[in-house]
């Protein structure tokens, strides 16, 4: 059975980022090192996206050249920085046999800062339990992340979900497939609690609020393609989760006290442990189902 879910809602516009006029490019490169400046391609570039991370400033843009990045420690990103891979711009669900900027990083990338941008990368192999084991997470806190555009596989938990200010995070045209590895949460393509999220009462530290989810695609979660599992007593709000695809992960959608919030116009296919379970939440959806052939 293929199920599709609609609702119409009305969104707020994303607000504009900061103005990159005075910004600088950096650039990593497997061919590069850490000793540079990061301020050319090839070998004047840094080798590790910590080190450009560490010498850029605020609204800076850094362009990780395609690649394997094998990475062994906790990539964190406390500045305002557009991240682009050899992909950026390119729709993750269907690029095929591209060059890739594979970022395989034992203890995944922690976004601490506003208005962070990830653009265009393959995310994997976060399978450290110690360090949360999230492809990528937002810190609580953090407000207008975009994880856009990536490939984002075999973690333990794809991405990580938070977001405290009025700026929307936007998670658009990824791929988020497999998040398998042992851990907690594992088998999550997105995942937040009350932890995660920082929205802990009483009184809560953040809000946990406005995010985007759309146009991705969610395959072979052995937990859920998305799980918010938000078990305190304030609620997540203004969570949209439309247009996206998810197939063959135990649940598409778990939701534990989610309100103000919708589920509109995604096709889901073949869940083994079910399609959309609010638990304790009061989103508005409706889903309507068809035949399909699998």
């Amino acid at each position: 059975m293929r199920q599709v879910c609609r609702v119409v809602v009305a969104l707020s516009a994303l607000l504009g980022g900061a103005s990159s006029a005075q910004a600088t490019d950096l650039f990593v490169d497997p061919a590069g090192s850490d000793s540079n400046t990061c301020l050319a391609p090839g070998p004047a570039a840094c080798l590790t996206l910590q080190a450009a991370i560490n010498n850029a400033s605020s609204t800076d843009t850094i362009h990780v050249a395609a690649g394997m990045y094998a990475i062994s420690g906790l990539v964190t990103v406390d500045k305002t920085l557009m991240l682009l891979g050899a992909q950026a711009g390119v729709d993750a669900r269907t690029r095929v046999g591209a060059e890739e900027s594979v970022l395989s990083n034992s203890q995944g990338m922690r976004i601490t800062a506003n208005a962070v941008v990830i653009d265009g990368f393959t995310i994997q192999d976060s399978i450290i339990a110690a360090f949360t084991g999230y492809g990528v997470s937002m810190a609580p806190g953090a407000s207008g992340t975009q994880v856009v555009n990536n490939i984002i596989q075999d973690n333990i938990v794809g991405i990580g979900l938070a977001n405290a200010g009025p700026t929307q995070a936007l998670i658009q045209h990824n791929l988020i497939q497999n998040n398998n590895q042992p851990g907690a949460a594992t088998g999550s393509g997105i995942y937040t609690d009350q932890f995660v999220c920082g929205n802990v009462s009483p009184p809560g530290i953040f809000p946990c609020t406005n995010f985007l989810i759309e146009h991705n695609a969610f395959t072979g979660n052995n937990n859920a393609g998305i799980d918010l599992s938000n078990t305190d007593a304030t609620p997540m709000t203004n969570v949209d989760i439309s247009t996206n695809t998810f197939d063959m992960n135990s649940r598409a959608i778990l939701l534990f006290n989610v309100d103000q919030s919708t589920i509109h116009n995604n096709s889901i296919t073949n869940s083994t442990g079910g399609a959309v379970e609010p638990s304790g939440s009061s989103a508005a959806w409706m889903c309507s189902r068809s035949p399909t052939t699998t």
